[in-house]
């Protein structure tokens, strides 16, 4: 007899059913957070729509003649064209060559990943202790704040009940 090597089955789910249960959150979210103000941008697109005033009419094609009349229209085409193209793919190119060349296994290639780390490292450090200096008990800044407002300062980061 023959046995399958896939993990349980959602109450007798078929793989295909249980896949499909599996996809449906991460899909939400998409619709959620990318296609709908997608969606909602296009149809802004033809209105003329104002943050002043929330009425509106549906304008056509309008704006986008408006757009494309403009004398400068083609030179911010080609200066945001430029701009993406040298903080996106410039960026990751120099990475994909990095770290190509880090992958060569040469003599002091670890002590250059090492260094590439520092990178990433630092700012994360730098932060957790600047909010720890922050909610320092004893001389915190925001204990200073309370203080001076005519309150109480607390030991923030020691308490055992609000844990």
């Amino acid at each position: 007899m023959l046995q399958r090597d896939s993990a349980p089955r959602l109450r007798g789910l078929s793989d295909r059913h249980t896949g499909v249960l599996l996809v449906i959150p991460g899909l939400a979210m998409f619709l959620a957070i990318i296609l709908y103000p997608f969606i909602s941008a296009i149809f802004m697109s033809f209105t003329d729509r104002s943050l002043m005033r929330p009425t509106y009419e549906v304008v056509g094609l309008a704006n986008y003649a408006k757009v494309l009349s403009d004398p400068y229209f083609g030179q911010t085409v080609l200066t945001t064209a430029a701009f993406v193209l040298l903080s996106t793919a410039l960026p990751f190119l120099l990475g994909l060559i990095w770290a190509i060349v880090l992958n060569q296994g040469f003599r002091g290639s670890e002590f250059l990943r090492g260094v590439t780390l520092v990178n990433w490292i630092i700012p994360g450090t730098a932060i957790g202790f600047l909010w720890t200096w922050i909610f320092n008990g004893q001389y915190g800044i925001l204990n200073a704040l309370i203080e001076a407002c005519g309150g109480e300062g607390q030991t923030w980061l020691g308490q055992t009940e609000t844990g």
